[in-house]
């Protein structure tokens, strides 16, 4: 009967690893995800809407982040924040940002700023636990510190000057009047405080703002104070002194903004101007009348 039956079959094993070892080489290949990758989240972009007295306000903007492109690339700057573990996620490290859909309208504002290449339409910010052995690599880059430093060094005194006008936005009914002798400044004499006035404004408002409100904004969420600033509305308060029926006259009354109306505005500012002029040196010479006759008496006590 073994006779008919005859010998099992026999596999060698060379043929086995022939057919088998590519399978094997590809299971190997798999990366298996580690603890500390696991709990990598990812800040949700753009926000989602939640509802604040759902106390979800910073759990519903992450998402699982351990398969991002960037934060498995070993050459690229990750930037992080730091939060707490399941369930709330909560920032350990933001103060200010109550909600998730504030901190990334914050983070949009930083895209746009232009002050950062290296944070990018699509540039990923995650959620990582303190302590964690991923921060020892020093690709991680702590994300507030670093867009704050960057902010300080770039507001300088020179550029809060320039910020002025983001900081403390000019208003005035008499614009049109201003853009006008800052157009045309021969038709007022130099000393003219209007005219003076109407330049300073003019300069200002046509000079290059780009991104001055965007950095304004950043500036006051990192609370970076911006203190080197010129008052153009305080200065305006002390410039209209001079002109009663400017201070007093509503501008709707000349709101057509005619030739004719500007020409009349024009001459009664020059009439004032001139008026003042000469008032002042009036004083002048009282005051100087005056120390004339002091002196002259003081003279004469010496003589008697």
């Amino acid at each position: 009967m073994l006779d008919r039956i005859g010998n099992p079959p026999v596999v060698k094993a060379s043929d086995l690893k022939a057919a088998f070892d590519p399978l094997m080489k590809a299971e190997k290949a798999v990366q298996v995800v580690k603890r500390e990758r696991m709990n990598v989240r990812l800040l949700r972009l753009p926000a989602e809407r939640t509802r604040r007295s759902s106390g979800g306000g910073w759990k519903k903007q992450w998402r699982n982040g351990d398969d991002n492109e960037t934060l498995n690339d070993p050459t690229a700057t990750k930037f992080y924040v730091l939060i707490t573990g399941h369930p709330t996620f909560e920032p350990t490290n933001l103060p200010g940002f109550y909600y998730g859909s504030n901190f990334i309208a914050f983070v949009n504002k930083v895209r746009d700023s232009n002050l950062f290449p290296e944070i990018g339409d699509h540039t990923p910010v995650f959620g990582i636990k303190a302590g964690s052995k991923l921060l020892s690599d020093p690709l991680f880059v702590e994300f507030l510190p670093f867009v704050k430093a960057r902010v300080a060094a770039t507001i300088t005194p020179a550029k809060e000057m320039e910020l002025s006008l983001a900081v403390n936005p000019f208003s005035s009914n008499w614009k049109s009047i201003m853009e006008y002798v800052a157009e045309h400044p021969q038709l007022l004499t130099v000393d003219s405080p209007f005219r003076q006035f109407s330049l300073a404004i003019y300069k200002a408002e046509h000079a290059d703002r780009d991104g001055h409100s965007n950095l304004v904004t950043l500036a006051n969420a990192l609370g970076i104070a911006i203190n080197n600033t010129a008052d153009y509305n305080q200065a305006w308060a002390k410039v209209i002194k001079n002109y009663p029926i400017l201070k007093i006259c509503n501008r709707n009354t000349y709101g057509s903004g005619t030739l004719e109306e500007k020409t009349v505005l024009v001459d009664y500012i020059r009439h004032t101007d001139e008026q003042n002029k000469r008032l002042v040196l009036s004083d002048v010479r009282v005051v100087t009348d005056e120390t004339a006759t002091e002196t002259e008496d003081e003279e004469e006590t010496v003589n008697v």
